[in-house]
């Protein structure tokens, strides 16, 4: 499957989440995270189902709103796309949290990285 290998090539295992949103009664969720070289982002439209489960056991020491990106517990494991029917369903684990999503479209984007503190 092509989005499948797309989605690989964005080197996601291990990479940090920075930001994950729900948008527009669900049915937009992005999900972007940062690895060494540059910062993706993808983006689910036409959203059907949004499940979103927070391991019980991983203690939240205080909201996750007032971390540092450095505090942000979420490292992406796994991106599993299928395609049936015109709708992909798609498995992200992002141990401690596991995302199910059905939707339309996906789209990936880079943002490269520039240091501006080059001496």
């Amino acid at each position: 499957m092509l989005i499948q290998k797309e989605i690989n090539k964005t080197n996601y295992i291990d990479a940090r989440v920075t930001k994950m949103e729900c948008n527009y009664f669900a049915d937009e969720v992005s999900i972007s995270f940062d690895n060494d070289e540059k910062e993706t982002n993808i983006i689910f439209t036409g959203c059907y189902e949004v499940n979103f489960k927070h391991i019980k056991e991983y203690a939240k020491e205080k909201p996750i709103k007032d971390y540092t990106v450095q505090q942000i517990p979420y490292f992406i494991q796994n991106i599993d796309v299928k395609e049936k029917d015109d709708y992909y369903t798609i498995k992200i684990n992002m141990h401690p949290m596991y995302v199910d999503i059905q939707c339309k479209d996906i789209d990936i984007v880079k943002h490269i990285k520039i240091d501006i503190n080059m001496n």
